[in-house]
């Protein structure tokens, strides 16, 4: 986003701070488990939140309220300094419409932005996730995995995965919703 904002995350809460002008930290966006991924809306008017339960939350920014929590299913936990803990990684697409959220069981999962809803059959792979983003249209993810061969070397991949096509007819659906709403109000 254009704007100068940034997250703190202090275990179970998210601290919103705005940069410019000057420095000032917002209203804490709580969570019931420690906080594992945070991002931003590419308008800036949302944020989504994971923690480490793989409890999904979709913050309105302007005031700063919840507007959604939907679950996604955990996978077996890891443990690491002798607790529990999965990583999760989260992104908007390009027209903010969809929510990925990676785990590290090489699965993503898809949210609907406007209502929570999980879209479809989640991606799956058999290698952990590192990382992923959505290409700049929208229409595919760009995954970064790891591998192992036969010989138990570890090693990473690069994978493309093409998104269902609903993605763009969501969107359409989505956008003539809201401006029905609106002629409504």
């Amino acid at each position: 986003p254009t704007f100068k904002r940034c997250a703190i995350v202090f275990e179970t809460d998210v601290h919103l701070v705005d940069l410019s002008p000057v420095a000032s930290v917002k209203q804490a966006m709580q969570h019931d488990w420690p906080v594992g991924d945070v991002s931003f809306s590419h308008d800036g008017r949302f944020a989504s939140t994971v923690d480490w339960s793989g409890a999904l939350h979709l913050w309105e920014l302007s005031p700063i309220r919840l507007r959604w929590r939907s679950n996604v299913d955990r996978p077996e936990p890891r443990m690491s300094f002798g607790r529990e803990f999965e990583e999760f990684k989260i992104q908007f697409s390009p027209g903010d419409e969809i929510i990925a959220v990676s785990d590290a069981k090489g699965i993503v999962r898809l949210f609907d932005v406007e209502l929570g809803n999980s879209l479809g059959t989640p991606l799956k792979h058999a290698g952990m996730i590192h990382d992923f983003e959505f290409t700049i249209d929208g229409e595919c993810l760009n995954v970064l995995v790891a591998t192992d061969d036969d010989d138990g070397d570890a090693g990473v991949e690069f994978i493309r995965w093409g998104l269902p096509k609903w993605s763009k007819a969501l969107d359409r659906a989505v956008r003539a919703s809201k401006e029905e709403l609106a002629v409504r109000t």
